[in-house]
């Protein structure tokens, strides 16, 4: 389980491919404890995209994504992950 928190909360948690460009499956509702397809200990082969969308029609809030892992090793997802809607999209 990975601990995925927003500032404000409330965000819409996806997760995906980078290479799609858009959010894939649903993960929950921030604050949430998400589900994420990886071995033991966080390790993952390949990318893994999460998307922290804002409510809709909500003003000054801005979606975020941050993608982890590569096609050559293994990674390591973090414990926990956390988007701030606020900050414009980089």
């Amino acid at each position: 389980m990975l601990k995925v928190d927003s500032a404000p909360p409330g965000a819409h948690i996806f997760i995906g491919t980078r290479s799609s460009y858009q959010p894939g499956q649903y993960l929950g509702t921030t604050p949430c404890n998400a589900s994420v397809p990886a071995e033991a200990g966080g390790k993952i082969w390949g990318e893994i995209t999460f998307w922290a969308v804002p409510p809709t029609n909500t003003p000054g809030l801005h979606a975020q994504s941050t993608t982890f892992g590569n096609y050559v090793t293994r990674s390591t997802l973090p414990p926990a992950l956390f988007f701030d809607l606020t900050a414009p999209p980089r």
